[in-house]
């Protein structure tokens, strides 16, 4: 079990090592675009935890329906994507900067209550 968390923290570290885009990409703010995402994995401070194993990111047009606020609780908001960040509307959400999007993985990064969050996202099943 302690062999397969350690393979995770690496091929984790080597995605967030390895990110890099333009950050005023608009081709990101359009995959964006109606698009689910489901929490596959998550670190706190570079550790693995398990607070976020049930979230989720719905984007439709310019509003997102999310669980990863401020209190884990569902809420639908707008965003906006600029220079690489996501900001929504409603404070309860938090910002987070976009470190890699693919067609098949979305990686937010964001500080909250000091702490620093990777949170790896897949499209949902």
């Amino acid at each position: 079990m302690k062999i397969r968390f350690y393979i995770f923290l690496v091929v984790f570290a080597t995605i967030i090592s390895s990110c890099g885009f333009d950050n005023g990409s608009k081709s990101y703010g359009a995959k964006l675009a109606n698009t689910n995402w489901q929490v596959e994995a998550a670190t706190r401070n570079n550790k693995l935890t398990q607070t976020l194993d049930n979230g989720f990111y719905r984007i439709s047009g310019d509003t997102v329906t999310t669980n990863l606020t401020q209190t884990l609780d569902s809420i639908q908001t707008t965003f906006q994507f600029n220079n690489g960040m996501i900001s929504h509307k409603d404070e309860r959400a938090m910002s987070f900067e976009v470190a890699k999007m693919t067609s098949d993985t979305l990686i937010l990064v964001t500080d909250f209550k000091n702490y620093k969050f990777h949170i790896l996202l897949i499209p949902e099943a």
